[in-house]
């Protein structure tokens, strides 16, 4: 079994990882594009880690809470996720993303029409900037690949402060 912080079982079938969680393992911003890119960095080397999330087709599910992500972590992450077609729920809580990350993972739902739960719980964003740019994003026209009404988006209401005045009106 693939074990991250939180202890995930994540092997199916012939060895193919469906489920990870490396929750809690401080990967920082570099190790998270070290995850979605194979390697995370530019200078031409071989990847460390033989993953890129945007290509993967198998895995299903992604815990990645309290990796110390940030704003540069999750632009790196949201990017892969937008042409991931296999995800279908991710966790990135208690990251820092910040009002900047959080408009980077509005851009990724915009493209992503297979993610049906996206947890960005605990992340320091603000209703008036980055709830604002996650409400737009779900608030796209009919017929636009994904009923948006599908996507159960966590957005905690003590840590991403006035939320709670934005968001449920449109997702009510």
């Amino acid at each position: 079994a693939a074990n991250g912080g939180g202890g995930s079982q994540g092997y199916a079938g012939k060895g193919q990882l469906t489920s990870l969680n490396l929750s809690q393992n401080h990967l920082g911003s570099y190790g998270v594009g070290a995850l979605v890119a194979g390697n995370g960095n530019d200078n031409g080397t071989p990847p460390s880690f033989p993953f890129n999330l945007a290509a993967n087709r198998r895995l299903r599910t992604l815990r990645l809470d309290g990796v110390r992500a940030g704003v540069v972590g999750a632009e790196k992450f949201s990017r892969a996720l937008a042409g991931n077609v296999a995800l279908t729920a991710v966790s990135f809580a208690s990251n820092g993303i910040r009002n900047l990350g959080a408009a980077a993972f509005a851009g990724a739902l915009r493209a992503n029409t297979t993610l049906r739960s996206l947890d960005l719980a605990f992340n320091d964003f603000d209703a008036a900037s980055g709830g604002a740019a996650l409400v737009a994003a779900l608030s796209t026209e009919p017929g636009a690949g994904r009923d948006r009404l599908a996507l159960n988006l966590h957005v905690d209401l003590k840590g991403n402060d006035g939320c709670e005045t934005l968001i449920p009106p449109h997702l009510a």
